[in-house]
């Protein structure tokens, strides 16, 4: 089944009033779909967070969402955890090129302890340090079905790569 992508609305003249919004187009994200992009600098930031949670909660049998390359920060990973927290069908999660720090990766680790189904994280270039990597790893016993963790290019210390190597030491058991 080739992937899904839920594209860009065309570029609306200047005027406030005729902005386009992903409120409207959200809804294409149909019971069907098992793929949903939102990458390639979409920018999708704080104002767009919100259409785009409610379509991935109305979609209860999407498999991959990928959040790459938008400027997506703690608030809006925050918001995000919202809907993973219940929403039991996502398998891959691919974030990376974002803004996500530590306070952004702690909400995730939260979220493994109550999601069940998602098995590959991709953390790839984002700004997460010591204290986001180790409550990853240590949300790692929680997640038995999770095989991958990307946190490379990630501003981490000694604790962060020694989390690192306890995360790939735990996935290697598994595989």
């Amino acid at each position: 089944m080739p992937a899904h992508e839920l594209t860009r609305p065309p570029r609306a003249p200047t005027q406030p009033h005729l902005q386009p919004t992903w409120a409207l187009h959200a809804p294409q994200l149909g019971a069907g779909h098992r793929h949903c992009s939102f990458s390639a600098g979409h920018n999708i930031g704080s104002n767009l967070i919100q259409p785009i949670c409610s379509a991935l909660k109305a979609n209860q049998k999407l498999k991959h969402v990928n959040l790459s390359y938008n400027r997506l920060g703690d608030d809006e990973v925050i918001e995000l955890c919202k809907v993973l927290e219940t929403h039991q069908g996502i398998d891959t999660l691919n974030m990376q090129y974002n803004m996500v720090s530590d306070e952004g990766a702690v909400a995730l680790a939260d979220v493994l302890k109550t999601n069940k189904s998602l098995r590959h994280i991709d953390l790839f270039f984002n700004h997460i340090g010591d204290r986001g990597a180790i409550a990853l790893a240590e949300s790692m016993h929680d997640q038995p079905k999770l095989y991958k963790v990307n946190l490379r290019c990630n501003m981490l210390g000694y604790q962060g790569n020694r989390a690192i190597r306890m995360i790939e030491d735990q996935l290697a058991v598994r595989t």
